[in-house]
């Protein structure tokens, strides 16, 4: 879980500022990017859980030793939804400081996709069907980018 968040993050965010040709400051990883990192991390890090929980059975029979296998699915569950709550909305309160996106839309884009992850966590029910899960969860990310673009295009005209 923590090392695909940190590879997803790091490939998405740091790389591409790492290869700008001419860093925006002068410092090549800036308070901007770290921001983002971690906003991007604890995100895909509560996507993760839920499908370590979803693949529970499947784990524990081949002795894996996720969070889900050691907290068990109902813990996991638990304390997932409300520490990746929390987790994923300070990152979110401090890109709206950073950045300087004091306005409603932008706290919906980021607030949004953080209650809907609560969600998906409170109303969780293993599923069978892989590709209907991955669908739901993974389009997690495609949900948060999009409130971002329409955030962006409204606030800008």
């Amino acid at each position: 879980m923590a090392s695909l968040s940190f590879i997803w993050s790091f490939t998405t965010v740091i790389l591409p500022v790492l290869m700008l040709p001419d860093p925006i400051t002068g410092i090549v990883v800036n308070k901007y990017a770290l921001v983002l990192f971690l906003n991007r991390f604890f995100f895909i890090a509560s996507l993760s859980l839920l499908f370590n929980i979803n693949d529970f059975e499947e784990d524990k029979q081949d002795n894996i030793k996720t969070i889900a296998v050691v907290l068990g699915p109902g813990k996991s569950l638990l304390y997932g939804k409300w520490v990746m709550m929390l987790i994923n909305a300070a990152p979110a309160f401090l890109l709206v400081h950073f950045f300087e996106l004091n306005n409603p839309l932008f706290y919906i884009a980021l607030l949004f996709p953080v209650i809907i992850v609560f969600l998906l966590y409170h109303r969780f029910s293993p599923m069978k069907d892989e590709t209907a899960f991955v669908i739901r969860h993974d389009g997690m990310m495609i949900v948060k980018a999009l409130l971002l673009i329409f955030a962006l295009l409204i606030y800008s005209k």
